[in-house]
């Protein structure tokens, strides 16, 4: 299990060459991406902060989670930080799995987790700059 915060570019090549395929009969690629728009206003870019060493220890645990529900051979998570730009990856998760169905579910469960629970959070540069979410403790906060 690999996890990654980088705070340059990151490419799919990077988790697939970290990922073990030994016995593998299925690898599960997801990579998220900057939009150029939420709803009707224009992003030019998202910044990521967030608590390092704690979001590094988190994202370990969900990784370790889904591997076991779901018999993973492997996953790797890679999240940017820093200004990311339009179009660019944001994270990628990637796993290897004895069967197809038990690797896309565990991508699936592992994103909505990282999203949910990882100390990372984003500010949306753009039309209008805002914090896009914020958490405590990994919990959702209302905006203010």
């Amino acid at each position: 299990m690999i996890v990654e915060i980088k705070g340059r570019r990151i490419t799919e090549s990077m988790a697939l060459r970290e990922l073990a395929a030994d016995g593998t009969g299925a690898t599960v690629l997801f990579t998220g991406r900057v939009r150029p728009y939420e709803g009707r206003s224009r992003i030019d870019s998202l910044f990521y902060e967030h608590y390092p060493g704690m979001a590094e220890k988190v994202i370990r645990g969900i990784l370790v989670e889904y591997a076991r529900k779901y018999r993973l051979r492997d996953a790797v998570l890679i999240h940017r930080v820093g200004n990311v730009k339009a179009g660019e990856l944001s994270v990628i998760v990637a796993v290897s799995s004895e069967r197809r169905k038990e690797g896309f579910q565990a991508c699936a469960g592992i994103i909505r987790e990282v999203k949910e629970k990882a100390p990372i959070w984003k500010r949306e540069q753009g039309e209008v700059s805002r914090w896009q979410s914020e958490r405590v403790a990994g919990k959702k906060q209302k905006q203010k």
